[in-house]
This record gives C-alpha cells, sequence and structure tokens, in this order.
C-alpha cells in the first residue's frame, strides 16, 4: 500500500484565510494589521458593455485601458442603496453565496436594474480588481521593493516576478494565482473569501503587512 502524502502546514503569510475564520484571528501572531478595501465596479467607456460576457469578457489590460471605475460609494448613490452592507449582500445574493436565509433578492434585483441602466458591470469577485493593482503595485516600488512572489492559495507554488512587467502587462496577473508577497514576506497582498472584498495590507509582527 502506498504511503500516504500529506503536505506541510502553510506558511500563513502566503495564503488567505478560509471562509469559516475571521480574518484577524487566523493571522494572530504573523501580522499586526488588516486594510481591505472593495473591488469597483467597472463602467466601459470605448469598448462594448455587451462584451461584458463569459465567453467574449474584456482581458484585465482591455479593461484597465478602456473602461473606468465606479467606486461602491458612487453605486450606493446611484442605486440608491442604504449602505454598504446592503450592497454587499445584493451583489453576494447575486452569485448565490449567501444561503438562502442571508439573501437579500430585492436588493440584488435593484443592483441588477441599477447596472443594465447605466451600463456598469459589477465586481468580478475572488480577483485581483483590475482598477487597483497598478497603484498597490507602484506603492510596493516607492517603499523599495522591486520584485514580488505571486502564488496559488495554498501555498503549493510561486514565481518572482518584477513588478514592473505586471504593471505593464496586467494580463500577468492570472485568475488561479491570487497571493502576492514581497520577497522578504513582509508584505502579503491576498483575498479574504467575501468574494467582492479585497484586502491590501497587514503588517507582521516584524513590521510588514498584509493586503486583503
Amino acid at each position: 500500500m502506498t504511503e500516504a502524502r500529506v503536505l506541510p502546514e502553510p506558511h500563513r503569510y502566503a495564503i488567505c484565510a478560509p471562509e469559516d475564520i475571521a480574518i484577524k484571528k487566523f493571522y494572530k501572531g504573523v501580522f499586526e494589521e488588516v486594510f481591505i478595501f472593495f473591488h469597483p465596479f467597472i463602467k466601459p467607456k470605448t469598448i462594448d458593455y455587451e462584451l461584458f460576457k463569459p465567453d467574449t469578457y474584456p482581458s484585465k489590460n482591455d479593461i484597465r485601458d478602456n473602461c473606468e471605475m465606479v467606486t461602491w460609494q458612487e453605486f450606493v448613490t446611484l442605486a440608491e442603496l442604504n449602505s454598504f452592507r446592503q450592497l454587499d449582500i445584493g451583489l453576494r445574493t447575486n452569485i448565490l453565496g449567501l444561503k438562502k436565509e442571508y439573501q437579500d433578492l430585492q436588493s440584488a434585483k435593484l443592483i441588477q436594474a441599477t447596472c443594465e441602466k447605466e451600463k456598469i458591470v459589477q465586481p468580478t469577485e475572488g480577483l485581483f480588481p483590475e482598477f487597483i493593482m497598478n497603484h498597490l503595485l507602484k506603492s510596493i516600488k516607492t517603499i523599495g521593493h522591486e520584485w514580488i512572489w505571486h502564488g496559488d492559495e495554498f501555498c503549493t507554488e510561486r514565481t518572482l516576478e518584477y513588478i514592473d512587467d505586471f504593471i505593464h502587462d496586467n494580463n500577468m496577473l492570472i485568475n488561479v494565482n491570487i497571493s502576492m508577497y514581497t520577497f522578504d514576506c513582509f508584505r502579503v497582498y491576498t483575498f479574504v473569501h467575501k468574494p467582492f472584498l479585497y484586502s491590501p495590507n497587514y503588517t507582521s509582527k516584524a513590521g510588514g503587512s498584509l493586503v486583503y
């Protein structure tokens, strides 16, 4: 009989927190701070709104160069919603990301109707947000980093990439690799499992930070 192979525990600085564990609890003893931002909506400007379908969805570079960002605050105003919480629940209802008892179908329909009326695309869940990444990568460079690790959510593979290459070509931010961390593992950039939240900065006990 073949002996079972068990993977070692992954480094917590390199993975995202499981959906059933509080972020701060999961990273306790590893990071000191967490900063969270919301995936923005997408407003096509020089490409067709109708392209945003599974078979024709534009690339990250196309979105970066031909669309503009709509913030959650702007969308809350457009849709006449009451809060970010209502918007978050409505978005997660639309992707069937909540149990039935937690869904808000009325908010979900209102979000869909607003998007169709204003020709706005809902945020993509669980992926690096197109409009934010270049600002984030450039900020990492300002504190002295030229290289960054890009890896999967399980800490089983990673590649060391030159930050300027990512800035020039956002398509390199492949969807299967959802964690990024500086070469010294000081600052980590990854996802929480609430699909429309992204964490851009956690600070480690050694003085670094994690972005979720």
